[in-house]
């Protein structure tokens, strides 16, 4: 994602993640693409962000939230490190190359259940992430921060401003 931001705008990026394989992995990538110059990579943990409060224009965070154990706290976090007027959008949704067919292999559509639930699972409710999303307005509401919307649109998203 990381990579991504760089390449289609002139953004100084950041990427973050718990992996010190994924941090690798993420540079190797960003020297490959000619972005190693705008893109650096912080190994760290999401429900403990290593930012200055109120330092960041834009957070952007794609299928990391049902893998979070405390996700009120990281959003908590990310609330913290948004500049005044910043925007956070998290959430996730089928990439861009994801074939209908896959898509239909994986339940469809982009409910808020899929991040908790697949086609194949939901009569049983077992879970396919860790800590699955049951509801974006229930994890807001349990963060205390109100300026938020949530997206249907290419996934599942929720908007946050400050």
């Amino acid at each position: 994602m990381a990579v991504i931001l760089a390449k289609q705008t002139k953004l100084k990026v950041t990427g973050l993640d718990i992996e010190p394989e994924a941090i690798e992995a993420g540079r190797r990538h960003a020297q490959e693409q000619g972005v190693a110059d705008r893109v650096s990579f912080v190994c760290a943990d999401a429900h403990s962000l290593p930012f200055p409060d109120n330092s960041a224009n834009l957070i952007v965070s794609k299928g990391t939230l049902p893998f979070l154990r405390d996700q009120v706290q990281a959003i908590r976090e990310v609330y913290r490190v948004l500049k005044p007027g910043g925007v956070a959008f998290l959430g996730g949704g089928f990439g861009r190359y994801t074939s209908a067919e896959q898509k239909a292999q994986m339940g469809g559509g982009m409910s808020e259940a899929w991040y908790g639930v697949d086609a194949a699972t939901a009569s049983t409710g077992k879970a396919v992430f860790p800590f699955p999303i049951v509801s974006y307005d229930v994890i807001m509401t349990r963060t205390g921060i109100a300026d938020y919307r949530v997206i249907r649109e290419g996934g599942n998203w929720v908007e946050i401003r400050k």
